[in-house]
């Protein structure tokens, strides 16, 4: 008669900061301030405990890369956009009307006087009070 087994449990020897900071070759100080800003995934054991998970860490580092950019990516991502039904955006006109929309609700035209409100001293607009 077979017995109930509870499922294997899968346990996974944890790190200690030195392993960690070996690992990612960082000093164990950067470790520490990464879990104090909690930038790291860490487990907390205790009051002074501190433990990491192998599996855990190689996830973290997966999510912190970067890929490279390029002509092919760029191709990809218009690729997406036309496939969505929509043109694929040129930042440069993007950037150019975002330009001039604040060039005309920041700027003053050449030889136009600022408001009483922008003088440094005691101007107004028919000159120093």
């Amino acid at each position: 008669m077979p017995q109930n087994r509870p499922e294997e449990v899968k346990l996974e020897i944890l790190w200690t900061v030195s392993e960690v900071s070996s690992y990612l070759n960082f000093n164990p100080s950067t470790i520490y301030q990464w879990v104090k800003l909690r930038k790291i995934p860490h487990l907390r054991i205790g009051k002074k405990g501190l433990r990491f998970r192998k599996s855990t860490i190689d996830r973290w580092l997966e999510g912190l890369l970067v890929l490279p950019e390029g002509k092919d990516e760029e191709k990809i991502g218009k690729r997406i956009l036309e496939s969505m039904g929509k043109p694929p955006p040129d930042i440069y006109q993007i950037a150019r009307r975002y330009i001039e929309e604040a060039k005309k609700t920041r700027y003053t035209p050449l030889r136009e006087k600022p408001g009483k409100d922008r003088g440094l001293g005691k101007e107004g607009d028919y000159g120093t009070i």
